[in-house]
C-alpha cells in the first residue's frame, strides 16, 4: 500500500445479510409453536378435571384456615393486640386486622361458592381458563382490596401460587397473569392511594423487600415448572403424532408390494394347468418386492428400538428408469384392474441420481396409488423425467 492510497474495507455480503436477518430469526425462535389439535383438546379436558380437584381441595383448606384466623381475632384478640403493638407500634391495627379478616373470609367464601357453581355451567366447560383465573384472583386479590378500603395494606401470599402450580400445571401464561394482578396491585395501587405504612412501619422496608424477593422467586419457580411440564406434554403429543404418521406410511408401503404379489399369485392360480410355469422375470420381481418388504420391516423395528422419529436416508447412485420399472411392476395388477394405460417416458440414458432407493420407490408408489384412488378408470398415466441444467449460483449465496 502506497502512502497516497487509502485502505479499503471490504464487507462480505453474506455477513451483512446475516446481520440484517439476525433479529427476525431470533424472533421466530422465541415465537411459540402452535399447539396441535390433540394437545389443545387434552389440555381443555385436563383443565376441567383439575378445576374440580381445585374446588375439592380449596374449599376445605379455606374453611380450616379461616376457622383458625377467626378464632384468633375473636378469642385471642388481646394477645394479638400486644403482638401487633410490638411490631407496628399501634394497638388500633389489631381492630383493623380483625375487621379485614372477617370481611375477607366472608367475601372469599361467597366467591368460591360462586366459582364452584359457575364451573358446572356449559359456559365454564367452554372457557375453563377464565374460571381458573376468577378462582385464583378470588383467593389472591380479595384480601388486598378489602385492606385498601379498611386502610390496612397486606402483602400478597405465596401459598396460593404454589398450590395452583401443583394442581394446574398447564398454561403458564395464565399463572403469570394470576400472579401479576396482586403483585401490581401491591406495588402500584397501594402507593397511589398512599397506603405505604402499617402503623409506624413502612410497607416497603428491608424486611418487606425480603418478602418481595421470596415472592419473585416463588412465582418464577412456579411458572418455570408449569412451562417445563407443558413442554414435556407437547413433546409427548408430537412424538405420538410422528409415530402415527410413521406407522401409517410404513403400513401403506407394505400394502403395495403385498397386494401386488397377491394379485399375481391369484392370476397364476386361475390357470387350469396342474403345473404352472413362471417366467424368471416374474420371480425376480417378486423377490425384489419381498426384499423391499423386509427393508421396510427392518426400518420400522430400528425406529422403534432407537426411538428415531425421522428415517435415515441411505443415499447411493441409482438408475431412475430401473426404479420406475420396479414400482410399475409392483403396481401392475392394480393398474390392470383399473384399466390404466401407463406411458413411461423415463429414459435409461439419464445420468445416475444420488438418492435413497427405498424412499424414492415409496414416492413413486404413493403418487401412482393416489392417481388410482382419485381418478376414474381408463385414464392415461404419463411418467417423465428430464435433465435440467443447474442454475448458476451467486458467489454470495
Amino acid at each position: 500500500m502506497t502512502p497516497h492510497t487509502k485502505p479499503r474495507i471490504s464487507l462480505d455480503k453474506g455477513w451483512f445479510d446475516r446481520l440484517i436477518t439476525a433479529p427476525s430469526s431470533l424472533l421466530n425462535r422465541l415465537q411459540p409453536r402452535p399447539d396441535s389439535a390433540d394437545y389443545q383438546t387434552w389440555r381443555h379436558h385436563f383443565m376441567l378435571d383439575r378445576l374440580r380437584l381445585c374446588f375439592w381441595i380449596a374449599i376445605p383448606c379455606f374453611l380450616t384456615l379461616s376457622a383458625h384466623s377467626l378464632y384468633v381475632v375473636t378469642f385471642e384478640l388481646e394477645e394479638l393486640r400486644e403482638d401487633i403493638t410490638k411490631i407496628y407500634g399501634d394497638p388500633l391495627i389489631a381492630d383493623q386486622f380483625k375487621n379485614a379478616t372477617i370481611i375477607s373470609c366472608e367475601i372469599i367464601a361467597v366467591l368460591l361458592v360462586s366459582c364452584a357453581i359457575l364451573s358446572k355451567t356449559a359456559w365454564a366447560r367452554r372457557y375453563p381458563a377464565l374460571i381458573f383465573l376468577c378462582f385464583s384472583l378470588s383467593l389472591t386479590l380479595t384480601e388486598l382490596i378489602v385492606g385498601t378500603f379498611l386502610g390496612f395494606p397486606v402483602n400478597p401470599s405465596t401459598f396460593e401460587f404454589l398450590a395452583q402450580a401443583v394442581l394446574m400445571p398447564v398454561y403458564w401464561q395464565l399463572h403469570l397473569l394470576a400472579q401479576l394482578a396482586p403483585i401490581l396491585y401491591y406495588f402500584i395501587i397501594f402507593p397511589i392511594l398512599g397506603l405505604t405504612h402499617i402503623g409506624e412501619r413502612s410497607l416497603y422496608d428491608s424486611y418487606a423487600i425480603r418478602n418481595v424477593a421470596d415472592l419473585f422467586w416463588v412465582c418464577l419457580i412456579c411458572d418455570l415448572g408449569v412451562y417445563l411440564y407443558e413442554r414435556l406434554k407437547r413433546s409427548e403429543f408430537e412424538s405420538r403424532r410422528q409415530l402415527k404418521v410413521f406407522l401409517h406410511s410404513v403400513s401403506h408401503d407394505l400394502r403395495t408390494p403385498v397386494m401386488g404379489t397377491s394379485m399375481v399369485l391369484q392370476k397364476l392360480l386361475k390357470k387350469p394347468d396342474a403345473k404352472i410355469s413362471i417366467d424368471r422375470l416374474i420371480l425376480e420381481r417378486l423377490l425384489e418386492g419381498s426384499d423391499r418388504q423386509l427393508t421396510l420391516i427392518n426400518s420400522l423395528l430400528e425406529a422403534h428400538a432407537s426411538e428415531i422419529q425421522t428415517p435415515t436416508l441411505n443415499r447411493q447412485p441409482l438408475q431412475l428408469s430401473i426404479l420406475v420399472q420396479s414400482a410399475l411392476f409392483d403396481l401392475e395388477p392394480a393398474l390392470n384392474k383399473n384399466h390404466i394405460t401407463v406411458i413411461n417416458r423415463v429414459q435409461p440414458n439419464l445420468p445416475l441420481i444420488y438418492a435413497d432407493t427405498n424412499q424414492l420407490w415409496r414416492v413413486y408408489c404413493n403418487l401412482i396409488t393416489n392417481a388410482l384412488k382419485h381418478n376414474p378408470h381408463g385414464i392415461n398415466l404419463i411418467l417423465d423425467a428430464k435433465l435440467i441444467d443447474p442454475i448458476p449460483r451467486s458467489r454470495y449465496s
